[in-house]
């Protein structure tokens, strides 16, 4: 009988017998196997294991009987990770990780106990650039003062007699005398690595060729930037020496002989920096940045950041080689990445160096339509009128108060609403005197149902061309990402400001045909020049910000829609789902009109089963419809058998099987026309058997 290998994979009553022993079957006694090992030769009895219930963890409720072993012909490079092992046959060509292969070949303590099938070198994977980079600048690393990183255990071949491993103050003069002469022949053999020197002209010139390409803003202040990494205050987690070190390296970058260098090494990084944050976050304005997108882009920074090209360039910059670069060089490094950092992001969104002037928006007001003026005509009698109305409102219900400071505004009131009806015209008079008849158009199709709207007169009209002008030149993409929740304060703000159109607004009105004092109704044209654009500019912002979302698509994507639409068809099929209930509730013979409703159901959409019911749904209609069916079937499977039978039948067949369809177990009772799986199948726990 051939010899087979087995595991020991359990812990047997012989005490003899240790966990995951290896050995051999070399035969059989009364159906036991005798199984040799290393140590001695025994026969394996059966053991038996009790089985616990999960809830009272002391209840057994079951056993089960088997004997302790398990095949070993093979196991996992992670499973024989940390064994020792007399002879190993390695199978290559599934390895997935570096280093796979070679803690299988580990294994064994010499070649002559290693066979390797399958081995393909072209399928070798290479190591992580992390830890090529960590061996190619072993060379960088800093060696502690008391060189205790280098007080190792060795043992030297250079002479017999040192063959066991002593500390520095054990070796004899001679001994020592013998290990710097190996130490340095060592090294004396080890040729110095060149140092690649970085051309940063040729670097730039390289990255300006590329259509990716951005360059520094021309309003950049290079010495502004250095100046402002300058920590004047101590920083508690920084030693003092240490800033005092990373101040010094960032006053010699603007340093003029530094400058020019300092110059171009930002220029590199500036567009290096963009390009990372242009691969994350997209150009298209519809689409609203997510955090797992910064969250990629600050990994992407952080491996730049240790990048061994950065640290070239960098040492280039120091005017150093890139093994004297020491901690606060790195600090320096890293301070002007992320400042560059921040400065794109501000780029980006528009925040960062902003024009001192905002420029027009390019629309010329005294160019557009005769219909465009006439809105503008239209909105600024709205503002008139309004105000207007305001004022008599206001005259009307406080003309009477006790109040003599309610009665002093109430006349101020009447003066301003006395003001305002010299800048009206009735709708005759308009259509017999203004010189822009084309104009009236829009007022005239847009009365009031109860009353007509009053026109404006030509000189107030052109006033309003001029606000008009000035709004436009306001309100545009620039000033909305710079001032964005102030907005409408700052465009006030301007417009108030603007003296040469308060002043037209004064000289549109006559003070002869008021009857107030002239310093009071000097007071009263700023009170209504306040009012009347703030009416107007509001409503104008409000049509901008509107202009502004139609423009970009500021609404709900199409990806929104989509899932809108689903989420409402979903929500039908739930609604027309034909429930147990209700068939259970309906009296009809044979439960005809429950038939027709699930006949209507399936031909919307056949795999409706799997969507609206359950399980022991659907299997209840297969009982009912006597469609044979397995407890193990899944509902797809139970649809497909379902929805046929249904088009073909005219009524239920098993009606009975909906009475006290509740209160039944559902998909543990098996009906006549269910097959029955092998009883074996559904048995958790045997009572006793052989693995």
């Amino acid at each position: 009988m051939p010899i087979c290998l087995y595991w020991m994979t359990y812990l047997v009553k012989r005490l003899c017998l240790r966990l995951s022993v290896q050995g051999s079957v070399v035969s059989f006694v009364n159906g036991l196997p005798v199984v040799t090992t290393s140590s001695e030769t025994l026969v394996v009895d059966r053991v038996t294991w009790p089985v616990y219930d999960k809830k009272v963890l002391t209840k057994v409720i079951g056993t089960r009987t088997q004997l302790p072993l398990k095949l070993a012909w093979a196991m996992t490079v992670h499973k024989a990770q940390g064994k020792t092992m007399d002879a190993v046959e390695v199978h290559c060509g599934k390895e997935f990780a570096p280093g796979h292969l070679y803690t299988a070949f580990s294994r064994v303590g010499s070649r002559d106990q290693l066979r390797v099938v399958g081995f393909n070198p072209k399928r070798l994977i290479t190591p992580p650039k992390v830890v090529l980079d960590f061996v190619d600048n072993l060379h960088n690393v800093p060696v502690v003062e008391d060189h205790a990183c280098c007080r190792v255990t060795m043992q030297a071949s250079i002479d017999s007699s040192l063959s066991t491993a002593v500390s520095d103050e054990e070796f004899l003069e001679e001994d020592l005398e013998q290990i710097d002469e190996a130490v340095t022949s060592y090294f004396a053999s080890v040729s110095e690595p060149e140092t690649e020197i970085v051309n940063m002209t040729e670097v730039l010139e390289t990255l300006s060729s590329s259509e990716d390409f951005q360059s520094l803003p021309e309003d950049f202040n290079l010495v502004e930037f250095v100046s402002s990494l300058v920590k004047t205050e101590q920083v508690s987690e920084v030693s003092t020496s240490l800033q005092t070190g990373v101040n010094d390296i960032l006053h010699s970058l603007i340093q003029d002989d530094f400058i020019p260098r300092t110059n171009l090494f930002l220029r590199v990084q500036w567009s290096r920096i963009f390009a990372l944050i242009r691969k994350q976050i997209s150009e298209n304005v519809n689409k609203s940045v997510q955090r797992k997108e910064f969250t990629c882009h600050f990994g992407d920074l952080h491996s730049f950041l240790l990048s061994n090209d950065l640290q070239k360039e960098f040492a280039e910059l120091m005017g150093i080689p890139v093994s004297l670069l020491a901690e606060q060089h790195y600090h320096v490094l890293t301070e002007m990445v992320l400042a560059l950092n921040s400065c794109i992001l501000e780029v980006i969104v528009g925040e960062r160096f902003p024009s001192s002037t905002v420029e027009a928006h390019g629309r010329n007001v005294s160019a557009m339509t005769e219909e465009c003026k006439g809105k503008i005509r239209y909105c600024g009698a709205w503002a008139i009128a309004k105000v207007r109305h305001s004022c008599r409102e206001y005259f009307k219900n406080n003309m009477y108060s006790a109040d003599g400071n309610v009665r002093h505004k109430a006349r101020e009131a009447y003066g301003k609403s006395d003001l305002l009806a010299q800048l009206t015209w009735s709708s005759s008079t308009a259509q017999q005197l203004s010189n822009y008849q084309s104009s009236l158009n829009v007022t005239l199709s847009r009365k009031y149902e109860k009353g007509t709207l009053v026109h404006i007169n030509d000189k107030i009209f052109e006033w309003f061309l001029e606000l008009e002008q000035e709004r436009v030149n306001l309100l545009n993409s620039e000033s909305l990402a710079s001032h964005q929740e102030d907005l409408v304060e700052w465009t006030l703000s301007c417009i108030l400001g603007n003296k040469n159109l308060e002043g037209k607004w004064n000289v549109l009105f006559s003070s002869d045909e008021s009857l107030m004092p002239s310093a009071d109704v000097t007071s009263l044209k700023l009170q209504l020049f306040t009012d009347v654009v703030s009416r107007y500019v509001k409503m104008g912002v409000g049509e901008f910000l509107r202009e502004f979302r139609r423009d970009f698509k500021v609404q709900k994507t199409e990806a929104h829609r989509k899932k809108v639409v689903e989420k409402k068809k979903k929500k039908d099929l739930v609604s027309s789902k034909v429930t147990v209930q209700s068939i259970e509730e309906d009296t009809s013979v044979n439960k005809v009109n429950s038939h027709h409703r699930l006949l209507t159901m399936v031909n919307k959409q056949t795999a409706i089963f799997q969507t609206t019911h359950c399980k022991s749904e659907i299997q209840l209609l297969c009982k009912a419809y006597g469609v044979v069916f397995r407890r193990s079937d899944s509902k797809a499977l139970l649809s497909e058998k379902l929805v046929p039978k249904i088009r073909e039948v005219q009524y239920v067949l098993n009606p009975q099987i909906f009475e006290n369809a509740s209160q039944q177990p559902g998909p543990s009772r098996m009906p006549e026309t269910a097959v029955p799986e092998n009883p074996a199948s559904n048995l958790t726990v045997t009572q006793s058997g052989n693995n």
